[in-house]
Order: C-alpha cells, then structure tokens, then sequence
C-alpha cells in the first residue's frame, strides 16, 4: 500500500482568462456606451471571475491518498485497485473531486486515465472505492502519478494536487489447457502420456529459491535459516518426464506482428501450464534468457514472470552456438522448437527439428 499527501499542486486557469478578457471587454464597451444593461453584464461576469476564484481556492486543499494495486495481472484482464481519499480540511467538505492517474506502459509511454469522480467529500471523513483497469499488454507497468483534480464550483479554476506513486504490475501472458498430446509430432515422434507422476524417490537434483505456490515439504529448512532466504529441494525424474522448449524470438514482419508477438507468449505460457499441470518439468531458452528445467505451481508462476518480460530481438538467424548448446544439454529432455514467426510454423529447420505450429494445437485438457 501507499500513502501520503501531494508532492506538488498545479491551478488551471485557461478558462477563467477567457473570462477575465470578456469581462473587461464589456467593462469597455459599457463605458463607452453608458448602457446600463452592458454594466449589469459586466457585473455578472465580474462576480463569476471572483466566485470562481475565491471559491476554488477555498474548496480544494488535497486529501490524504491510499492506493494498493496488485503486482501481477493477466494480460487482457481487469484488475482491482484499491483507493482511500481522507478529507484533511476540520470545518467543510471537498467538493467535486475527480481522481485520475498516470500509467507508463512497457514503452515509456505515459497516458492519463480518469478513475473516478466524487461529488462531495465529508469532513474529516474518508472515502473508500475501488475500480476496474484493464492492462492489455504484458510488461512491467507502472502507475507513476495520482491526479486529484476539482473544478468547483464553476468549472473555470481547475486546482489539482499530483502525488506520487510509482506502483508495478507485472503483467503476464494467459494462459489456458492445451491438448499437449498433439506435441509427438514435433518431438521426434514419442507420444506424451496422459498422466505422469512426480515421486520424491528419484534422486536429489538441486536447490532454488522459493516461489509462491511450492509445496512446503521441500523447504530445506537448515539451508534457509542460514542464508536467510527461503529456498526448496528439487528431485530428479525419470528422463522422458521433461520438456526443454526453444523459443526463437526473431519477430515477424507485418503490420500485425505486436500483436502476433503477444498471441505467441499467451501460447508458449498455455503450453508451459499444460505440461506443468501433467505433471512435466518444463525448461525454456531464449537468446534474452535461460529458464532452467522445474516443476509445480512455483515454477509455472517463476515462467510466466519471466516471459512477461521477453521482447522480439531484429536479428536475421538464429544463433547457432545457443542452439547447438540446448541440444547437446537438453538430450536426456524432450525438445520442441517454437518460434514467434508464423512464417517458419510447422517448418524443419537446423538438426531435423520441426518447429510446433501452435495452429493444430488445440484448447482442451
């Protein structure tokens, strides 16, 4: 959660010397004239431009903020973020509050959006809302800014009061079940069971950091204590029980290819659950990164972090020396070849290998 007061205060007042111009405009046009009913408007609109001044700078003085967002989203999806405006004035109400934000997409690219509007704010009372927004592309977003802004009481003196914020939220590809039984054919032809277990009598493998999801009987309790951070046990499994997965980042060409880039990472982060979910080690290389073979809900959730933050690399081939690294290390695995390039799906490539069309990989368990 975050709180606290404004770090600046901005007034607009583009409308109200629109006003003031007016006004004076009238004021000349009555003395030349000596129209009563031209001084009748010019004291109209003189009394407005004060009104809206006065009272403006009476009304706002900015509330206190709370904020809590969440760290991880998935992309396409709404998520809920939790707000707190607390009336710091002791005698009157805020009126006409309006509650907007700034959020930096994965780009750098900042956009103010309008969250909420509050009519009245009661003294020494607070206000507590929350509200649906929707993140659309995978990345690390960051919501930079809170924008508390009111017009009242005419709507000619705009006063806002900018807090700063700087929350995350990590969002992360979709997922969904795959009929991952369709895989033998890109794999060298060895069918993929429909079940395999997981069994603690295989033999030690390793020690990594805890993820959210592990189970708690492989905590190595004594090794945690000592290094304080929480790390669990891995076992080895029996050798076709784990896929290796090459995903080539070499971005299509088009006009669509942001958004095939993104289907693409939905993809390979469905394919992961799936094998996940049966029970499957899973590893994935790229030329960014290398996500080692694991296993459970920990290691789903470790993956999809990961890939919320692959971006598409211009390079023309595709590297020999990593490539020809990930089969020599992945033998005893199970490999597949993915690429986000609808132009090479289902094409042989390099050693033999056919790259996966995710086309005739169907949805379903």
């Amino acid at each position: 959660m975050i709180s606290g007061l404004p770090k600046r205060t901005k007034t607009i007042r583009t409308y109200w010397w629109g006003e003031v111009f007016f006004t004076i405009l009238l004021l000349l046009s009555a003395w030349n004239s000596g129209n009563n009913i031209l001084y009748l408007a010019f004291s109209v609109c003189f009394s407005i431009a004060v009104c809206a001044e006065v009272f403006s700078r009476w009304n706002f003085n900015p509330p206190r903020l709370e904020i809590l967002v969440p760290e991880q989203v998935t992309r396409g999806s709404e998520a809920n973020i939790w707000i707190r405006l607390e009336n710091m004035k002791k005698r009157t109400p805020l009126f006409g509050v309006s509650v907007e934000a700034v959020i930096e997409d994965t780009r750098g690219m900042k956009t103010r959006v309008f969250w909420k509007k509050i009519p009245v704010l009661p003294v020494n009372q607070y206000i507590e809302f929350s509200l649906e927004q929707k993140f659309p592309k995978r990345g690390r977003v960051r919501i930079t800014e809170v924008v508390i802004r009111s017009e009242f009481p005419l709507g000619i003196v705009e006063r806002e009061a900018w807090y700063q914020v700087d929350a995350d939220v990590l969002v992360v590809p979709r997922t969904q079940f795959l009929k991952v039984q369709s895989l033998g054919n890109f794999t060298g032809g060895s069918r993929v069971p429909t079940r395999t277990l997981i069994s603690e009598s295989g033999d030690f493998y390793s020690i990594r950091e805890y993820q959210p999801g592990d189970d708690l009987r492989y905590i190595a309790w004594k090794i945690s204590a000592r290094l304080g951070v929480w790390l669990v046990r891995e076992w080895a499994l029996s050798l076709p029980n784990q896929y290796l997965i090459y995903l080539d980042l070499r971005k299509p060409m088009g006009e669509n290819n942001e958004e095939i880039f993104e289907e693409m990472m939905d993809f390979v982060a469905s394919l992961a659950f799936s094998l996940l979910m049966k029970q499957f080690r899973v590893g994935i290389w790229t030329e960014e990164d290398k996500i080692p073979l694991g296993h459970g809900v920990g290691h789903l959730n470790f993956i999809l972090k990961r890939l919320a933050l692959l971006q598409p690399i211009d390079n023309e081939e595709i590297n020999e020396k990593l490539w020809n690294r990930f089969v020599q290390e992945g033998r005893s695995s199970r490999l597949l070849l993915l690429s986000v390039n609808p132009e090479l799906w289902g094409q042989v490539l390099l050693t033999g290998m056919r790259v996966v069309n995710p086309d005739v990989i169907s949805a379903g368990r």
